[in-house]
């Protein structure tokens, strides 16, 4: 469907009850294949109209429906337009217009005792159009068989004064059979929804220039990716918290819920309200708002300044930005350590000293200690740095520190050729830190072609331990009957390693950002050349 040119969404029975903003839904495929595992409840298919519209034929007198469908069949197009049925003789049927509206209704006619009426469904409407009908627990029948198969461009194009006199056509048909009741006057807002324009186009103007708002915003891992961006977005307060920015909208990659720029604005905490989102939103895009829509009717469009530092003031306490890479910063233990690795290391950098302390820390607690979300303490660590930023040192500072201690068993192997190699270790010592002196060479080998390339399964097995260090790791079984695959219980495995940028980056694949590999590694970068 989504070939085909449809915006599909999930539908338990003939709802999308499980999605919030389902009207503005602009699925991918990924999100297809998300839905299928996430919501297997949701076994409907529905396509959002609007560029699509649906006649629904709500009739339930045989001779009535076969009346309407034939008035259908009269309008421009109406012999090729695709019929659904679901539950006899009811129908439905779909067209295609240039000016998406919001959805007609007919009058309801109270027929055989059941009020009944016909409906255009347009802007911000659904209609199933495969799975089970859940009255009759049959099929959805499409007439031709081949309805879904074709593209939605072909689809019979049909014009809104058509449709206005079709409904006034079939309110004299079914005037004589029923008790009337008028529909429903659509809702209007006063100033014919100035406000709700000026919205909408501020969203869409948003949408059309993602460039010019989305950096700005300031989310973690923001990141241009194709014709969008992708960014994480904490206030969400789920697992799954990123949202892609894609100039046919903003969505949740994980549940497929969809946001306006406005809303993400307000939530980022750019604006104190919608309307000074919508402000924020037109200065960022060079937009004037009276151009956009916005009519002053004496209220500012934003709060004065004195009232936004104010409310401010009463709202959040003053942070000290605090640089992190400092051994004051570190603290405790880990901040001695990375005080000694400054004080004997020639070319001082002061990040890769605490990532180096980090290490420690995390090689040290090993098996000890949980996080508060129930992980481990092990951690994929990678420095980046260019020639001269002294990145031997720090690693040669960690392991004499381990050497010294007492410890030198919790150190590993600085190259491994494959995941037996890694899994070798682990059971012999279940906590170790690995200091690969060039992380980067292994990235390459990890991502050789090759159908030989035992180094490529390196990458499948610290996918797997990351998660393991409060769980239970099997390894890899062989046909050595000699050798049993005892579980390794609670696994923690530590890498830490360095980089140029070149290197580094040059090792990577497309493959390595999306299957997870680069999000379980943290990047620490030095600023200042020693």
């Amino acid at each position: 469907m989504i070939s085909y040119g449809y915006r599909i969404v999930p539908c338990k029975g003939k709802a999308p009850d499980a999605f919030r903003g389902w009207q503005n839904l602009n699925a991918t495929y990924e999100n297809a294949a998300y839905w299928e595992t996430a919501f297997p409840e949701h076994t409907n298919t529905g396509i959002l109209t609007g560029d699509v519209v649906a006649i629904d034929v709500d009739i339930m007198r045989p001779e009535l429906a076969a009346a309407v469908i034939a008035m259908v069949r009269e309008l421009p197009g109406g012999e090729y337009a695709p019929m659904r049925v679901g539950k006899a003789p009811k129908s439905l049927f779909l067209f295609r217009t240039t000016e998406p509206r919001d959805k007609m209704q007919s009058s309801w006619f109270k027929i055989d005792g059941i009020e009944q009426r016909i409906e255009i469904m347009g802007i911000g409407q659904q209609v199933v159009v495969d799975g089970i009908h859940p009255e009759t627990r049959k099929p959805y029948v499409w007439t031709p068989a081949t309805a879904l198969m074709k593209q939605a461009v072909e689809l019979p194009l049909i014009d809104w004064p058509c449709l206005e006199n079709f409904m006034r056509d079939v309110e004299t048909l079914l005037s004589p059979h029923g008790e009337r009741r008028a529909a429903p006057k659509p809702r209007t807002a006063s100033n014919d929804n100035v406000a709700d324009n000026f919205f909408r186009r501020v969203n869409q103007a948003a949408l059309d220039d993602l460039g010019a708002w989305v950096p700005a915003l300031g989310l973690p891992k923001t990141t241009l990716q194709g014709a969008g961006y992708r960014a994480v977005c904490q206030w969400r307060g789920v697992k799954n918290a990123n949202l892609s920015f894609h100039p046919d909208g903003i969505t949740d990659w994980g549940s497929g819920e969809t946001h306006t720029a406005i809303d993400v604005t307000v939530h980022a905490g750019v604006g104190d309200g919608v309307t000074s989102a919508a402000q924020w939103l037109c200065d960022r895009l060079g937009k004037d708002k009276e151009a956009l829509g916005w009519i002053d009717k004496g209220a500012p469009l934003m709060p004065t300044a004195a009232a936004i530092t104010a409310l401010v003031a009463s709202k959040r306490k003053p942070i000290d930005m605090i640089n992190p890479f400092t051994a004051d910063a570190a603290g405790g233990l880990m901040g001695d350590i990375c005080r000694w690795i400054l004080d004997t290391s020639r070319r001082r950098s002061p990040e890769l000293a605490v990532m180096a302390a980090v290490a420690f820390m995390s090689a040290f607690y090993g098996r000890r200690v949980v996080g508060p979300t129930g992980c481990g303490v092990n951690l994929y660590l990678a420095g980046i740095a260019g020639p001269g930023f002294g990145k031997e040192a720090p690693l040669q500072r960690l392991v004499k520190a381990l050497q010294d201690s007492d410890m030198a068993y919790l150190v590993g192997a600085g190259e491994v050729s494959s995941s037996s190699a890694i899994e070798k270790i682990l059971r012999r010592k279940p906590v170790v830190v690995l200091p690969w002196d060039e992380i980067g060479d292994v990235l390459e080998a990890i991502n050789a072609p090759g159908t030989g390339n035992w180094a490529s399964t390196i990458r499948k097995a610290m996918l797997e331990l990351y998660s393991k260090s409060t769980g239970v790791w099997f390894g890899k079984e062989t046909a050595d009957e000699e050798r049993v695959g005892e579980p390794i219980h609670c696994p923690s495995l530590t890498i830490v390693g360095t980089s140029t940028p070149s290197r580094f980056y040059g090792g990577l694949s497309e493959k390595n950002l999306s299957d997870g590999f680069v999000a379980r590694m943290v990047f620490i970068a030095p600023s200042d050349r020693p």
